[in-house]
């Protein structure tokens, strides 16, 4: 299972406190997330303020590599981006398909 994180509002940290602590903060923020995988799987900052969570054995094997993994996370999360932010939202790779959105303001 892939998960991907994308924080909004980070350029305001930045903006704010300056670039040091938004570094800071980022940093921390991945050593938060790479803790509570770690016995599940793993974290890594891909970029800017996102995230991709790999955990391992969460679901069935359906033969899906792990870059079409990441593609299908995100459409998810980009979804969620054009349509109000603040949700989240499930690829289903067993039938190829995206649940409704449980997230989302728009």
């Amino acid at each position: 299972m892939v998960v991907v994180v994308d924080l909004d509002g980070c350029k305001g940290i930045n903006d704010t406190y300056g670039h040091q602590i938004g570094d800071a903060f980022l940093i921390h923020l991945t050593r938060l997330l790479e803790q509570t995988v770690e016995p599940l799987g793993f974290a890594a900052r891909v970029g800017g303020d996102e995230f991709f969570l790999l955990l391992q054995n969460q679901t069935p094997d359906h033969g899906i590599s792990l870059d079409t993994l990441i593609h299908h996370a995100d459409q998810a999360m980009y979804h969620i981006k054009y349509n109000g932010k603040n949700g989240y939202r499930i690829h289903d790779t067993l039938y190829s398909v995206q649940r409704p959105s449980e997230g989302g303001t728009r």
